[in-house]
């Protein structure tokens, strides 16, 4: 414990975590879920699937960054689960093509909302703060 003062500090609580009813139970249905699926499909095609979607998500990280700096998350969100799911049905030979094409669709959006100027720059901003 520190002391400032000559006062002792008074001792801090760990922070608990709690788990509502319904997501123990969200969390027990997924695993359930999870482990028919892959007794249906055999655990190999389960591995080539999962595998495909981590690949996926893994070439989305490329446009989400980039939304990200731009400051539209809603579009890289939505092109993350566009890359991951490509990668699912794929694997990387579709999730690749769709990351680029995803990261030009930010980029392009992003140089429409822009001002086409510096002048008009300069007046939207005197026009905010008035």
């Amino acid at each position: 414990m520190e002391q400032r003062s000559g006062i002792p500090a008074e001792p801090q609580a760990e922070p608990t975590v709690s788990k509502s009813t319904a997501e123990i139970a969200a969390q027990a249905l997924a695993a359930f879920a999870g482990v028919a699926v892959s007794r249906y499909l055999g655990l190999e095609l389960t591995i080539t699937l999962l595998a495909g979607a981590a690949g996926g998500a893994l070439c989305g990280l490329l446009p989400y960054s980039v939304a990200k700096k731009r400051n539209n998350l809603q579009a890289g969100r939505i092109s993350m689960w566009v890359c991951t799911g490509s990668g699912l049905v794929l694997g990387i030979l579709l999730a690749l093509p769709v990351a680029l094409l995803a990261t030009v669709a930010v980029v392009a959006a992003s140089r429409a909302d822009a001002p086409a100027s510096v002048a008009e720059a300069l007046a939207e901003d005197r026009a905010d703060r008035f």
